[in-house]
């Protein structure tokens, strides 16, 4: 049940078909979004931080010509109740837009029922054209949003057809972030002596083995470099209290001219002519002052005067103006600056989604003899996370055994908990209790409507007297973070995705301790996670490896040597994870898989993996189309050499081809026959 908010509407003479905002005046309880003659009114929830407020978005039917029993009235009936109020807001607004195409509208006004998916297909192409007429450059999201509500829709179409089942292109495609966080795509290779930025794909590596020590070192020193920068902020932090503290025992020193003692002791502002003479030391000492005299801790704004001034005293000392006035109450409250070190450094360390790390209040930390035990909500599911944060030098690895048996002990509670992760990082735990009395201060004087231990100070307006606490947007003032940091610009995500990466690697390649670390109820959830970054950058580096030495080994072949450098030319001769030999004119010092394995009486194992299967097509490309050449070159070199390497070629073919990867060695056979 959901409660919405209803208040007097003012409606014009000719009313205009726009979306409507009711104000808080009588709550009623609805499950459904409600229609009358005039308006349909839907339940939307608003969100601000972890804060949820209901409101109505009203669409005018009068307006708009939009009627009841079509289209449009499955739409909503289908769709969740309340509706997130950004997607609400583009619903009715491309709905107001495309009333004014007859063709739409009267596809919107037709009965599910008698809509075929060709009708879908037209609708989609007039809300194209209806949004070029939108200003922005993100335009794939009004259409992205509109598919959302669409394919929720139940009742099948006039041939039978869920809508959820028909491909609906649209000409607005989703435009991908173009800047990828460092640990994505470009990296520096930490192994180069010169330390230059390569792609990712550039690696070089022996075996499977090197590449992933390289990656996870990688990973670790962009972990490394992200902590570094927290570690400092939350040291200047503890600095910076420690030195007002200090100042806050101690009288005005005598270097403070006495005019502007006797007037800050009035509790009247001297004229800033007087201020600009003052030292750094002593600018601070007077602003505490008149912190300490005024309670500004309490919600009484002080104005604060030369602010570049005192930079060089705060936790981060390029921080933006609005700043200074938290800077100036750390004593009290966390700056945003330090909220967000704290909120980084333990999602890199727990690996949560950052809205479960949000959900953390006061109540959910239990503190022990060890360290605390916090514990998050998770968003999507509702199941409850733990992680247990100490200083004591044990084991952070999750205990299969013990986890199975608490999640079953949960389970049968009637809780769905997953296991408790153990983090042994001091500075993590540093960051709790600066969170932890954070929250306490703030508790004592204010009452924000968040629970959360990461709510920040805010003012209601930029030259407002007051201030109030609210988590706000950390997300959005992520980027600033970073920009003020110097760090590469990154997401929440980012910081999820990296940890997993960094886990799965360190484990082995163990699926199941990251599935844990990732709290996902099945293993493929996490498969597919991990394939999504540094994993799937790591395959297509070994695919680059084979094939860059492929086309060297081309020129080799043809006898071009000219095309090749020593490198390249030293590196054709003496690599030896070939299944089949760089070259088909020089056996001298070549080993290879093939020639191994044949000499082994085909006992010797290999693994099969994507740039074995691309080897293999243009191995078996070169071999059929080159097979009387190489019999005529040598009738007893090509017994000897070449008919167990064609043998073995083509029996590896046939395997691969009914295997696992065989679109992977079609993919790969159109590809060499499209580049010839």
């Amino acid at each position: 049940m959901h409660l919405i908010c209803h208040a007097r509407t003012f409606i014009s003479r000719t009313p205009h078909p726009k979306l409507v905002e009711e104000s808080a005046v009588e709550a009623v309880e609805q499950t459904t979004h409600a229609w009358s003659k005039r308006t349909v009114m839907l339940s939307c929830i608003r969100t601000q931080g972890d804060v949820e407020t209901p409101v109505v978005k009203t669409l005018d039917l009068l307006s708009t010509g939009y009627r009841r029993g079509g289209l449009l009235e499955e739409i909503l009936a289908s769709s969740e109740c309340p509706i997130s109020e950004v997607r609400a807001c583009h619903f009715i607004r491309l709905l107001n837009r495309a009333a004014h195409n007859p063709d739409a509208k009267d596809i919107f006004n037709t009965a599910i029922a008698k809509l075929f998916p060709r009708d879908l297909s037209r609708l989609i192409s007039h809300l194209d054209n209806v949004i070029d007429g939108y200003g922005g450059v993100s335009r794939s999201i009004p259409i992205g949003n509109f598919k959302h509500f669409l394919v929720q829709c139940r009742t099948p179409l006039a041939d039978g057809e869920l809508i959820k089942n028909i491909k609906l292109a649209s000409r607005h495609k989703e435009v991908r972030r173009t800047k990828a966080p460092q640990h994505n795509l470009y990296v520096p290779d930490i192994f180069d002596g010169n330390f230059l930025a390569k792609e990712l794909s550039s690696i070089n590596f022996e075996d499977l083995a090197d590449r992933d020590e390289k990656a996870k070192a990688i990973l670790e020193k962009s972990v490394t470099e992200t902590r570094a920068v927290c570690e400092q902020i939350i040291t200047r932090h503890d600095k910076l209290v420690k030195h007002l503290e200090r100042l806050s025992n101690t009288e005005l020193p005598e270097s403070i001219p006495k005019r502007i003692r006797s007037a800050v002791a009035r509790g009247s502002l001297p004229h800033l002519r007087h201020w600009a003479q003052i030292s750094p030391e002593d600018l601070l000492h007077l602003h505490t002052y008149v912190i300490d005299k005024a309670k500004a801790h309490q919600g009484n704004r002080i104005q604060v005067v030369f602010r570049e001034k005192l930079n060089e005293f705060w936790s981060l000392p390029n921080c933006p103006p609005c700043e200074t006035f938290s800077m100036l109450l750390s004593r009290h409250y966390l700056p945003r600056t330090v909220i967000t070190a704290c909120f980084v450094l333990l999602l890199d360390n727990i690996g949560w989604n950052w809205p479960t790390l949000r959900s953390v209040n006061l109540e959910n930390i239990v503190e022990d003899d060890s360290g605390y035990t916090i514990q998050g909500v998770k968003h999507k599911t509702g199941q409850i996370q733990k992680a247990e944060l100490t200083d004591l030098p044990q084991a952070d690895d999750i205990d299969l055994a013990e986890a199975d048996d608490e999640e079953e002990d949960e389970l049968e509670a009637g809780f769905s908990t997953l296991p408790p992760k153990k983090v042994t990082d001091p500075l993590c735990t540093h960051a709790i209790e600066l969170l932890m009395q954070h929250r306490r201060n703030i508790d004592k004087y204010f009452k924000p409507r968040s629970k959360s231990i990461f709510v920040s100070m805010s003012f209601t307006t930029r030259n407002s007297p007051t201030f109030l606490f609210e988590v706000g947007r950390l997300p959005l003032y992520l980027k600033t973070f970073c920009r003020l940091t110097g760090l590469e610009e990154f997401t929440f995500s980012d910081l999820r995705h990296r940890a997993a990466h960094t886990r799965y690697l360190a484990t082995g390649r163990d699926i199941i301790q990251t599935q844990l670390f990732l709290g996902h109820a099945a293993a493929d959830v996490t498969t597919v996670y991990l394939n999504s970054t540094i994993i799937r950058l790591l395959g297509e580096a070994n695919l680059l490896k084979y094939v860059t030495l492929l086309s060297d080994c081309v020129f080799y072949a043809t006898g071009r040597k000219d095309k090749l450098d020593a490198r390249q030319l030293a590196r054709v001769k003496k690599n030896n994870l070939l299944l089949f030999p760089p070259s088909t004119l020089e056996d001298k010092g070549v080993d290879c898989i093939a020639d191994r394995w044949v000499d082994s009486f085909g006992k010797m194992p290999f693994l099969i993996g994507k740039p074995e299967v691309a080897h293999i097509a243009l191995q078996y490309r070169l071999y059929t189309r080159n097979l009387p050449a190489l019999v005529q070159a040598g009738h007893e070199r090509f017994v000897a050499r070449h008919l167990p390497r064609i043998v073995f070629c083509c029996a590896l073919y046939q395997v691969v081809a009914i295997g696992p990867l065989s679109q992977e060695l079609k993919r790969f056979e159109a590809g060499y026959a499209k580049s010839s």
